[in-house]
């Protein structure tokens, strides 16, 4: 994120260049901040330019976004290659070649300038060069390797030496971890006779004298040609020196250094501590790297549950749920084998956690409850505390308001008495939630900014940009279009830096919410295209329905009924199976909407009196103000039974619901709303209009359900 701003910074001056190097070689840490940053400059005049090596093993990320051009540099053309062929030559003091030979050079070479350099090179060494006879070396790494058996004995392996660091390496390193090189004037002495040979360049001289292998493909040939275990012998050495003289050394170049050495403690150790450095800043794809690779190399089951609940953890964050779920149950496996009790409530949770994402409900409770007891068992508050504010998402879920309310209300007091400041935010961001769906607008309020100061005292991202979207929502109901914009940009940033895909998913739905809002109908149906394909390759069955619904709004809106109607029906089914009376109640309200646009009113009457008599048992007191407005309309309309003063009362207690709640009227229900207003007050006339109106208003939300109810049944 730092980067980040300092390149948007940067760019407010002037445009901004950034050339990469040999994009093949990054680290999986690296290459998780090349996606950070070219997702991020997106809007800002920045050209970033990467060379690379197509490989199998190197999947560039960028190429997926639709700003991003890859130029394939073509071999030279032959009148090229034979022109560059003639300049070496002449510049290596060579005699003229016949044109026999420069075919045969240029036939090997096939026209990569490279190899035609470094064979130029090659034959101008030989003794018999001015009677040239082609006995050339049968590739271009074998070249190299002819090449490095030229120089002599004490360079060849002050090269084989700097090979293990990498490209770039500083001098002081070379002789430092290889003593027998000589002295470090002596060492810089042979690495400037390298230089002057070309198969080294000078890096830099400030502070410390650097230098780095001209070309990447000497480093490799080089590299490579050592014996497998001088090469695991000397990245040991190179670690122990590093480790011993560079206090500072990044825990990630002592993992890739331990990892090829054959010293197993090490490797386990400076693996699992990159791993778990990647993991804390959201460097997904390096922390699955280094974990996937430590996770076989131990022994101890203590540390296999360790490791594997922070996979699982990474993979989730990533959005592979059935990778994560796997791990979450290799997991158990492991921990049941062991008999450690609270090893076992961890990956309950674990499970119960992601279960709850997935809709699957009834057996996230299943576990959460048995992690509970198992928490309670070992006497863990902190465990506790967490499990508890699990069950109650799960609860809020399926509708249970009061279960979820004592639940979370529990979990927060546990969190406060162990002064556990993460999971205070946690719990309080939920019954800000909770409150939220009950259409108590300043209590969520409260909750969530109490929450969110806690999530930015701990540094936890990922619950900041929950409840930054949760704060974003509450705003969106009261109207504020704006601060629901920006609290919801806000919450994307962060969630694309942290690469949480199903975080993501959702803060696309909320930016289309608020583009339907404001009717710009075909912007919102792209954004709600766009989530929904991530929330469908997630798996996450209960924002699929949610999206659905919200798509079939945007449908309704632009009178494309039928896609509306196919929406919704998409919607309530993946709601029954979760069993989540919310969203079933959601989406038969939507299509009773729709019902009533296409004046198929019968249809309108079920889907209504359906979803009222669910709201009545688990919804909240503003979910009833959308249905009430469509039984005033089929009233109104004649699809139900009642007169103009009966529909009159009703839409008196949808405005009495909206004052009490502070929340607005969303767009596609202002229309209708304000054209049965105005046909009722023209039908009953000012006074009789104003009267009902009124009494509507004075009425129990309860007396005003049951008058609805009456209406459809009749």
């Amino acid at each position: 994120a730092l980067l980040i701003d300092c390149l948007k910074l940067r760019a407010q001056h002037a445009p901004l260049l950034l050339v990469l190097e040999d994009a093949h070689w990054l680290d999986p840490l690296s290459q998780d901040l090349l996606e950070a940053v070219t997702r991020a400059i997106r809007k800002q005049p920045v050209l970033v330019v990467l060379t690379y090596r197509p490989s199998e093993h190197f999947q560039l990320q960028a190429r997926d976004l639709p700003y991003f051009t890859e130029l394939l540099l073509e071999p030279l053309a032959p009148d090229a290659a034979e022109a560059l062929l003639h300049a070496c030559w002449q510049r290596g003091g060579g005699s003229e070649l016949s044109p026999d030979i420069v075919q045969q050079l240029l036939a090997r070479t096939y026209g990569n300038p490279f190899y035609l350099e470094e064979l130029a090179r090659y034959l101008l060494a030989q003794p018999t060069h001015k009677e040239l006879t082609l006995s050339l070396p049968a590739s271009l790494e074998s070249l190299i390797l002819s090449r490095l058996d030229q120089i002599p004995e004490h360079e060849r392996l002050a090269l084989r030496v700097a090979s293990i660091i990498g490209r770039r390496f500083p001098a002081l390193w070379v002789g430092g971890y290889y003593p027998a090189l000589g002295k470090q004037d002596e060492v810089e002495h042979i690495l400037d006779e390298l230089t002057a040979s070309t198969l080294l360049a000078t890096d830099t001289t400030e502070p410390e004298p650097a230098y780095q292998f001209r070309q990447a493909l000497t480093q490799e040939v080089t590299y490579t040609s050592l014996p497998h275990a001088t090469r695991a012998r000397l990245h040991e050495q190179l670690a122990h020196y590093l480790e011993v003289q560079e206090g500072d050394t990044p825990v990630m170049l002592l993992a890739h250094h331990y990892q090829a050495s054959e010293n197993l403690s090490k490797k386990r150790e400076y693996l699992r501590r990159a791993g778990e450095l990647s993991q804390a800043a959201y460097a997904n794809g390096a922390a699955r790297a280094y974990y996937e690779t430590v996770l076989p190399l131990l022994t101890e089951s203590s540390e296999q549950i360790d490791v594997g609940l922070k996979l699982g953890a990474v993979l989730e964050v990533m959005g592979e749920w059935g990778a994560a779920e796997g791990r979450y149950q290799e997991v158990l496996d492991l921990a049941t084998q062991s008999g450690t009790v609270a090893s076992l409530a961890q990956a309950e949770q674990a499970l119960g956690n992601l279960l709850e994402k997935q809709g699957n409900y009834d057996a996230a409770w299943h576990w959460l409850k048995q992690a509970q007891a198992r928490w309670e068992q070992v006497g863990d508050a902190s465990g506790r505390g967490a499990v508890l504010a699990s069950l109650g998402v799960v609860a809020r879920r399926q509708g249970q308001k009061a279960v979820a309310q004592a639940v979370l209300t529990e979990s927060l007091q546990l969190c406060r008495d162990g002064a556990d400041l993460a999971g205070q935010a946690l719990a309080l961001d939920h019954l800000g939630a909770l409150a939220y769906e009950q259409g108590l607008y300043a209590e969520a309020r409260g909750y969530h900014a109490e929450s969110l100061a806690l999530w930015r005292t701990v540094g936890d991202r990922r619950g900041l940009a929950r409840t930054l979207n949760n704060l974003a929502n509450v705003a969106y109901d009261q109207g504020d279009y704006d601060e629901a914009r920006a609290l919801h940009e806000e919450s994307l940033v962060l969630r694309r830096a942290i690469g949480d895909k199903l975080g993501i998913a959702h803060s696309l739905n909320n930016l289309a919410n608020i583009a339907s809002s404001q009717e710009a109908y075909g912007e919102a149906r792209g954004l709600y295209e766009g989530c929904l394909a991530l929330v469908r390759d997630l798996g996450n069955r209960q924002g699929e329905a949610f999206v659905l619904g919200n798509l079939g709004l945007a449908a309704y809106a632009q009178q494309a009924y039928a896609d509306s109607q196919d929406y919704h029906e998409e919607s309530l089914a993946l709601a029954r199976a979760m069993g989540d009376p919310r969203g079933v109640a959601y989406s038969l309200e939507n299509l009773g909407l729709v019902a009533y646009a296409r004046g198929a009113y019968a249809e309108a009457r079920g889907f209504l009196a359906e979803s009222l008599r669910l709201n009545q048992s688990s919804g909240g007191r503003q979910t009833f103000a959308y249905p009430l407005l469509v039984v005033a309309a089929l009233i109104q309309a004649g699809g139900a039974a009642g007169g103009d003063g009966q529909a009159t009362r009703l839409l008196g207690t949808v405005a009495a619901l909206l004052t009490e709640t502070g929340r607005h009227l969303e767009s596609v229900y202002q229309a209708p709303y304000e054209a049965v207003l105005a046909t009722l007050h023209e039908q009953l006339g000012p006074d009789s209009f104003e009267r009902c109106l009124e009494e509507g208003q004075r009425m129990s939300l309860e007396d005003s359900v049951s008058l609805a109810l009456t209406s459809l049944l009749t």
